[in-house]
């Protein structure tokens, strides 16, 4: 790892200090290995902490300086960790709320308070025989959330189920390697966190309606719970846990189904906190003994309840498939749309802003967008080459807003809603000016005039289309 890309480094009251923040006399020591380094802030590389020495032998248990310097996982992932701790524990001395925001299996976003009963933060308390990097506990001195930063490797199976069993909320955050922007504002990054196994259940508050409309067929989505069951296997007598999903439709029947092929990450988080084996497709479920492997068919009316847990809303038609999401230069974008387009922006070093707390509107969460910075335009990506399902969100962000919006599909085409209305594809354009090279989405190529004043008749810019495979290159699609 180049030393050059180390911007933090830990104070001697351990708290961490950005390179411009240093003082003369004062020393600071490696967030990676703990050794001591020294600012560099001369005139000709980036500014950045580098070792002072590099020692041959371990020194106090310590690791070697130049394992650190081989890997950046260590230093990523404690940089991360101290920096996001100093927020947290000025939040709580200061009475501050920390607000986030997750999506958990079809609940849509959801907006909570992590500090709401916190008392005290920690660096890797021992809970148990388990060390969370962060633990924040309540005024009782209770452990009520696990907070673990992910660069590599995932929280155990053994550390799932315990924080489960103890009603411990696990909040994880999942970085990319080598993306260390992401400690320039670690406060947006740690505001959306990868997983949070909490889900508000209706019959506790009443913010959380009984039902939902499906964004896919437009069906009904009552809420839906995981109900975990005890089957004993006949041939070898191995306990096997399995889950199975529980809803009650509009006439207050209860219904069940199995799990299926569209198991979504949530569900599997939970399964994997408990121990639980998914189904396989067709309803079949396989003996966990590997001795065994037996085919265990079960049926619904035989089953009981053991543990039952809030899950989200369901669809029963569709499923409610819900996406992973797709991570592109340590930004985690909800589908494949969002990430071509994020590359395409790049490539023609278009300035953007993913997901702006600006045009958040509550009422049409989640609709995340770009905002093309020097254009001023908001962009929305789809999967498909339809937009009806977000044509209303997008006029009506137009409408609270007052900014352009275009809404650019997977294969590089897109339409744009302005005060005219909405555009189609043919009389939308992707434009550059010839004078300032600034991008724009333009729906005419008659008499328009680029921001920066020039205007050319038809020379006032380079037109890039919008034909079969939009702005894309024909290769990418």
């Amino acid at each position: 790892m180049e030393e050059s890309l180390r911007k933090f480094a830990l104070a001697e009251n351990g708290v961490p200090v950005y390179i411009e923040s240093v003082e003369k006399g004062k020393r600071y020591f490696c967030l990676g290995c703990h050794s001591e380094v020294i600012a560099k802030r001369g005139d000709v590389l980036q500014h950045h902490f580098a070792h002072k020495y590099i020692p041959t032998l371990n020194d106090g248990g310590n690791r070697l300086v130049s394992d650190c310097l081989r890997t950046n996982e260590s230093y990523l992932h404690n940089a991360f960790k101290m920096i996001f701790y100093k927020i947290l524990k000025e939040s709580i001395k200061a009475k501050k709320d920390f607000t986030f925001y997750y999506n958990f299996s079809n609940l849509g976003e959801q907006k909570r308070n992590l500090l709401k009963v916190a008392n005290s933060i920690e660096v890797e308390k021992y809970v148990q025989d388990l060390k969370p990097d962060l633990t924040l506990d309540d005024r009782n001195g209770k452990p009520y959330v696990a907070i673990e930063i992910v660069v590599d490797n995932k929280p155990s199976r053994k550390k799932l189920a315990y924080y489960s069993k103890q009603k411990i909320l696990l909040y994880e955050i999942d970085l990319v390697k080598d993306a260390f922007d992401v400690l320039e504002n670690v406060v947006e990054t740690a505001s959306r966190p990868t997983f949070f196994s909490f889900v508000p259940d209706p019959k506790k508050e009443n913010s959380v309606p009984d039902s939902r409309v499906c964004g896919k067929c437009r069906g009904g989505m009552p809420f839906s719970y995981i109900n975990i069951t005890d089957v004993l296997c006949p041939q070898c007598k191995t306990a096997n846990r399995f889950a199975y999903r529980s809803l009650t439709n509009k006439e207050g029947k209860n219904i069940r189904y199995f799990f299926d092929k569209y198991t979504t990450i949530s569900e599997k988080s939970i399964f994997d906190m408990h121990g639980v084996f998914y189904n396989k497709e067709n309803c079949k479920f396989i003996c966990e003994n590997p001795l065994c492997g037996r085919v265990l068919y079960l049926s619904m009316a035989d089953v009981k309840e053991k543990e039952t847990y809030p899950l989200g809303y369901f669809c029963p038609k569709c499923q409610g498939k819900i996406k992973e999401g797709v991570v592109y230069k340590s930004q985690r974008f909800q589908n494949h749309a969002e990430s071509k387009w994020a590359k395409f922006f790049d490539n023609k070093r278009i300035e953007y802003e993913y997901n702006p707390k600006d045009f958040r509107l509550e009422d049409i969460n989640p609709f995340p967008v770009f905002y093309l910075k020097k254009a001023k335009q908001i962009f929305r990506a789809n999967r498909y080459d339809h937009f009806e399902k977000d044509l209303s969100k997008a006029k009506k962000l137009f409408d609270n807003t007052g900014v352009d919006v275009v809404v650019g599909f997977e294969n590089g085409r897109f339409i744009i809603v302005d005060e005219y209305g909405v555009s189609n594809g043919e009389n939308s354009f992707f434009v550059q000016c010839r004078k300032c090279q600034q991008f724009y989405f333009i729906t005419n190529n008659g008499d328009w005039t680029c921001g920066c004043g020039y205007y050319d008749g038809d020379c006032t810019y380079n037109d890039f289309g919008n034909g079969e495979y939009g702005v894309f290159d024909e290769a990418e699609n």
